[in-house]
């Protein structure tokens, strides 16, 4: 008997500490709540104040996709300067751009880049994505040789094998009795080809088999779990709980695409910079001036980049480029008359000519101004000290994300 009412007074015990503890969380969520609202450094700031009081619509909106929607109708609704976090700002005006973006003088800080919209790599080294002012430079010098113009003329052969593949397969589906197709997966096909046969030597097949390499499947579920996992960066504290809630699917591809991409840039380095032109040729080339080069881990880290980089992004320029001018047949036919007026025959068509087509390169600017390929844009943080942006003093460690005008 002595022992069950021991019990029992314990079990009580443990429901008054648990209640107790619930009544503090709760208190400590309104305090909260009352703080950003109210007493926050960016209380002043426009915005919706649901997203003002917590992270949660924020998160839920990322997790749906819909919150780059929520953001411009919060623009349209509260003018150029919206919080749409209890942290975050929101700019749209030409001085924010150059003021976050821009280059500083000797002695201003830049703003950082907002490490919660990056996912970890497969080493402890930074990509050029996360990397400090001086390895960015290093490395963007190495990268840079790839993408001049001496060397996109050495890589042409290897471009235009694949448009020619693209226009033979997109010949076939219009003589068939279906030749109605999907644009966006064909212009993923061909620049998910190009870039991997540029980056590693290979390509992965995805024109000649009419589908996505799993590998590419492993990309695009890349791009969801990096939805998930900035979403669970707002709530450092339940990190180590959520992580059990990711899809494991999707983990374990970026794993897999990770792994891919070290081993095959790997085997492509082990071939030299005599090898072939593409972009590991000019990176192996240039690797050792100055002896300034890239780590094996740094070249690894960068390949995974410029898959990604060079691919789904070119194909969804393509993609609302085209949309927009089918949208808009007159200017169609401009460029239609434009590009039909200039050349006799195919053979007349390469990287040189095609950059004398005005018309055709207005598009293109338009496409990018119209359908962003990256319509997140990509955030910073305010420096040390804060600093005065649109009028409004953003404290430091607060991210601010321009955000395109649409």
């Amino acid at each position: 008997m002595l022992r069950e009412v021991h019990l029992i007074n314990g079990l009580h015990g443990f429901s008054l500490l648990t209640g107790f503890l619930a009544g503090a969380l709760a208190l400590y969520r309104i305090y909260l709540v009352i703080y950003n609202l109210y007493l926050h450094p960016l209380a002043k700031v426009p915005g919706p104040k649901l997203y003002a009081a917590s992270n949660i619509p924020y998160s839920v909106g990322l997790c749906k996709g819909t919150i780059w929607f929520d953001i411009k109708r919060f623009h349209d609704q509260y003018g150029p300067v919206v919080r749409y976090a209890p942290n975050d700002v929101s700019f749209t005006t030409v001085d924010a751009w150059k003021e976050i973006y821009g280059h500083k003088k000797w002695n201003d800080p830049n703003f950082p880049k907002d490490r919660r919209l990056y996912r970890e790599g497969k080493t402890d080294t930074a990509s050029i994505l996360v990397a400090d002012d001086a390895d960015h430079s290093r490395v963007r010098r190495l990268i840079s040789h790839a993408f001049s113009e001496k060397a996109l003329r050495g890589q042409e052969g290897i471009m235009q094998s694949y448009v020619s593949l693209l226009i033979r397969r997109l010949q076939a589906h219009a003589t068939s009795s279906n030749p109605v197709v999907d644009m966006n997966k064909w212009y993923n096909f061909t620049t998910f080809d190009l870039i991997g046969d540029l980056a590693f030597g290979e390509p992965f097949g995805c024109l000649e088999s009419e589908g996505y390499h799993p590998w590419v499947a492993m990309i695009f579920g890349g791009f969801r779990l990096s939805a998930f996992n900035q979403a669970r960066k707002r709530f450092p504290w339940l990190m180590p709980a959520t992580k059990y809630l990711l899809p494991s699917k999707l983990t374990q591809a970026q794993i897999e695409h990770f792994s891919l991409s070290f081993s095959k840039a790997r085997q492509r380095a082990m071939g030299g910079f005599k090898y072939r032109e593409d972009f590991m040729s000019y990176i192996l080339r240039h690797n050792g001036e100055d002896g300034r080069g890239m780590t094996p881990d740094e070249i690894g880290e960068n390949s995974n980049i410029l898959i990604v980089a060079g691919s789904e992004t070119t194909a969804s320029l393509l993609t609302g480029t085209t949309y927009y001018l089918l949208k808009n047949p007159e200017c169609l036919q401009l460029l239609t008359t434009e590009i039909r007026s200039t050349f006799e025959k195919e053979d007349d068509i390469n990287l040189v000519s095609v950059g004398q087509l005005k018309y055709l390169l207005a598009c293109l600017d338009e496409g990018l101004r119209l359908y962003p390929p990256v319509p997140s844009a990509l955030g910073r943080d305010v420096p040390k000290g804060g600093h005065y942006i649109e009028g409004y003093f953003i404290p430091e460690q607060v991210s601010n994300l321009p955000v395109p005008k649409p």
